[in-house]
């Protein structure tokens, strides 16, 4: 309790310094007494650019519409964080649209990878399936229950499309994504750290990026380099957060540490995390 109260200026001065209205940070205030948990993403929070605005990263605001006003991040070659990208009425049409493709006929399920561990989110594949045995792309859903794989809209494909050019990546006419993994987290919902290295080897050679939006509760993300053994940075993504990599960050190593429970703005009503992917194959 002494430590925890000893940090309580840090995150007084956080919100001073302009993060009063991040749905994390205004949770963490009202917990800060609770768990030790909140004195790491506290430390976290003060070393990451894209929350702090440390210095060695470019920042700008840019306005997409009325509603919009995304910070955008150059927060390595080839990594870009979009921070607010989505407007809060996008992000509830999003969840309904997320939630509609999960708990459909054909939705969500818990893979369980070769090796014969389970991972700790739902996974639904849209385009091609991601076979979790085989480490393949696939048409139907072999490793579950053989069903076939429906196609990305065509808004979702537009906006993944939108989000990487708006991200600096700018490709041929007619460029849009073919594959989309919603993962939905619980609570207690992790993804190790991994590289997404599965699409074709012209996909990869190109650069062609993986295109990320969050919804719901706030993740502690983690971006690593080239090699596992890299170190590896921790971010905080917030619901309405576009997260983009490509070109020489195309083979990082990334995944998700935890969820944090409680910061997903309200007006979702939802209780963990659901994030889109798109690639192009």
């Amino acid at each position: 309790m002494p430590r925890l109260r000893a940090l309580e200026p840090s995150l007084r001065a956080l919100i001073d310094r302009g993060v009063r209205e991040s749905p994390t940070f205004r949770a963490l205030a009202t917990r800060l007494e609770q768990s030790d948990l909140i004195v790491s993403l506290m430390d976290e929070a003060s070393a990451s650019p894209g929350i702090a605005g440390a210095a060695g990263s470019r920042h700008f605001s840019q306005a997409f519409d009325n509603e919009r006003v995304a910070a955008t991040s150059i927060h390595a070659p080839g990594v870009v964080w979009l921070r607010r990208y989505l407007t809060l009425a996008e992000q509830q049409a999003l969840v309904l649209r997320c939630r509609a493709i999960m708990d459909g006929p054909s939705g969500g399920y818990v893979p369980t990878v070769r090796g014969g561990g389970r991972m700790r989110v739902r996974m639904v594949c849209l385009g091609r399936h991601w076979n979790p045995l085989t480490y393949r792309y696939e048409g139907t859903r072999a490793d579950y229950d053989n069903v076939p794989v429906p196609p990305v809209p065509d808004d979702l494909a537009a906006l993944a499309s939108r989000i990487a050019a708006e991200a600096g990546f700018r490709f041929q006419p007619g460029w849009k994504p073919d594959i989309c993994l919603i993962n939905w987290y619980g609570p207690d919902g992790r993804m190790g750290l991994h590289q997404d290295k599965d699409e074709s080897r012209a996909s990869i050679d190109a650069g062609l990026p993986v295109v990320s939006i969050s919804l719901g509760d706030t993740a502690r993300f983690l971006l690593g380099g080239l090699r596992r053994r890299d170190p590896v940075e921790p971010m905080l993504l917030e619901s309405g957060d576009a997260f983009v990599f490509g070109g020489p960050a195309r083979l990082r190593y990334h995944g998700v540490s935890r969820i944090i429970p409680g910061t997903a703005p309200r007006e979702l009503a939802v209780d963990g995390r659901f994030n889109l992917t798109f690639r192009q194959y």
